[in-house]
């Protein structure tokens, strides 16, 4: 819009509305995959064909199915790859382990072919093996001002949540999941008993419950730890909120080793160096080159117990190079890594699909 765009989005809500100068339009809510593929899908290509726009854009790989009678109208086509769809199969638990590779090979197979009719975007470096003239474009954050005189209260009426001053907290945003470091991040508990941990992202029941009794298991303090989005999704607005107003000790992204994850540049990654944070991070090859290439915190082995406390000896013990970290990690936000820089190419496409 700001690049005099007119912009419209087709979204799964029931009724339609304007949010800063875009009009919503209601493709409709779903209960289950099926009403999805089978209802709405089709009422989002009547809704989309009624536009007569001269370009769209999406994200979701089913919506390939549509592609071909968008590009009957004349109209471009854009589809924005966001997720490595392609590992991600591979560790579906619901999926039996015999079927992950045919099912993530045969899903490869068919993105690649149908998005054929699309001007492709990535959002990761390496995607670009799979799609080598797709256009990259980068999941960067929006630059936010740098807090000068925030004073950092973590008392709200607005969000209602204290974090007990007597502990280093380390923070923890997006969805919280095994295989994205939820157990892996009460070894920091156990290297310190001054630290504890705030996840901020949507957690299911079984898995707080998992949490906690593995913390009992390992006699690990339940006030050492602090969940917001229990069974709920978190607002950006909530997540930025605790990110920008409280003391961490630093953002962590302390994942296992899978395939899906390990080439990866975590958008919370970011995030945490726009707010200043440190990261403490696994020390896969993509991100240790983040961390240590721009000075902005800590990588360690997960799976080395020495690693955790030295980092965290090292944390506690130098405030100063923490700080400095921050700062660091600040500045190349404000720099490369924010979608100011992006949006750049993604303009530039919109122009030369428009030609």
């Amino acid at each position: 819009m700001q690049a005099g765009y007119d912009v419209t989005l087709i979204a799964p809500v029931n009724d339609a509305f304007q949010e800063k100068g875009v009009a919503v339009i209601p493709a409709g809510s779903w209960s289950n995959r099926y009403y999805r593929f089978f209802v709405t899908i089709p009422r989002l290509l009547i809704a989309a064909l009624k536009l007569k726009s001269s370009i769209y854009h999406f994200h979701d790989p089913e919506l390939l199915l549509i592609v071909p009678f968008l590009r009957l109208s004349g109209a471009k086509v854009i589809y924005d790859i966001h997720e490595d769809y392609v590992t991600s199969i591979q560790q579906k638990s619901y999926i039996p382990g015999l079927f992950r590779n045919l099912f993530s090979m045969t899903f490869g197979l068919i993105e690649k072919v149908a998005s054929s009719l699309c001007n492709r975007v990535i959002a990761e470096k390496y995607y670009r093996e799979r799609f080598p003239d797709a256009v990259e474009i980068l999941n960067y954050p929006l630059l936010k001002e740098l807090n000068e005189g925030v004073q950092y209260d973590s008392r709200s009426e607005e969000h209602g949540e204290v974090f007990d001053d007597r502990y280093q907290w380390f923070l923890y945003t997006g969805n919280v999941t095994i295989d994205r470091g939820a157990l892996l991040h009460l070894e920091l508990l156990k290297a310190h008993r001054d630290t504890a941990i705030a996840y901020i992202g949507k957690c299911s029941d079984e898995l707080t419950d998992l949490i906690l009794a593995t913390a009992d298991r390992e006699q690990i303090s339940r006030e050492r730890i602090r969940f917001i989005g229990v069974e709920a999704y978190v607002p950006r607005e909530t997540i930025d909120y605790y990110t920008y107003t409280q003391h961490w000790l630093a953002g962590v992204a302390l994942f296992p080793e899978t395939h899906h994850y390990t080439r990866k540049e975590l958008t919370k990654f970011f995030e945490y160096m726009a707010a200043g944070l440190p990261v403490l991070s696994s020390d896969f090859p993509a991100w240790r080159n983040i961390v240590e290439r721009n000075d902005c915190g800590i990588s360690v082995n997960p799976a080395e117990y020495q690693s955790l406390v030295s980092a965290i000896e090292y944390l506690f013990a130098h405030p100063d190079d923490v700080i400095k970290m921050g700062d660091n990690g600040r500045q190349a936000v404000s720099i490369k890594y924010n979608w100011g820089v992006e949006e750049k190419k993604l303009l530039e496409l919109y122009k030369r699909v428009s030609e």
